[in-house]
């Protein structure tokens, strides 16, 4: 983040199979599935029972210059590519 503030963040994700995926921010640990995160380090979270289920998680924070923001997952393959996707945008 470049500039302090508001930001709406959402993130939706087809995967392969049974899966978490969440929103992290400043996570130590950038291999470490979703689940696994500090709490505080951990946005928000969802589950996904199935792959035929794409996953959507989203929220509005306040970000800090230099937070970094990311989509994050356990590490599980794409189902559907064109059912993914991720988006960042400074509200105020």
């Amino acid at each position: 983040i470049n500039i302090a503030g508001r930001y709406a963040v959402n993130f939706f994700f087809d995967p392969s199979g049974s899966e978490y995926a969440g929103i992290s921010v400043n996570a130590s640990a950038t291999t470490t599935n979703i689940q696994s995160l500090a709490a505080a380090q951990r946005r928000d979270m969802a589950y996904g029972g199935s792959s035929s289920e794409t996953i959507s998680v989203g929220l509005t924070m306040y970000l800090s210059v230099n937070d970094v923001v990311r989509p994050h997952t356990n590490g599980a393959s794409v189902g559907t590519a064109s059912r993914c996707g991720f988006s960042i945008v400074k509200v105020s």
